[in-house]
């Protein structure tokens, strides 16, 4: 899942998706170090939601296999050193089961965090004192 990446204004269908396959495979370029290797395994690429003028979507990339996959997750960091990629972040598209366990996860460690700092005297919300 790529997040952050502007919509264009084009109202007919057909054109917007070769435009988004385009801006995809510039994506994948940037974040994978492979320019072209990784741009042919492109398998499809779509956005999420209705189409709304002004309005970004999030856009889904499917790769023909999981090693692309992986390359481009790895390398996303890469997208935050160029100026026009710096708004962009790519995320691995979870299902909902796995987005509860995420955000469990994620509750826990703020919880864990927050109680080692009252420990220590401040917390984690930027609070001091216990």
């Amino acid at each position: 899942m790529v997040f952050g990446v502007k919509e264009d204004k084009t109202p007919m269908r057909q054109e917007r998706e070769k435009e988004e396959k385009d801006v995809a495979g510039k994506l994948v370029a940037v974040a994978s170090n492979e320019a072209d290797e990784y741009q042919g395994e492109i398998e499809e690429v779509s956005r999420i939601g209705r189409y709304e003028e002004g309005k970004s979507r999030p856009m889904r990339i499917k790769f023909k296999s999981q090693a692309p996959a992986e390359e481009v997750l790895n390398g996303s960091w890469r997208l935050g050193k160029q100026e026009d990629y710096k708004d962009i972040w790519i995320r691995r598209d979870m299902n909902a089961e796995e987005r509860n366990k995420t955000s469990d996860l994620w509750k826990q460690a703020k919880e864990k965090m927050n109680n080692d700092q009252r420990r220590r005297g401040r917390s984690f919300t930027g609070e001091s004192g216990i």
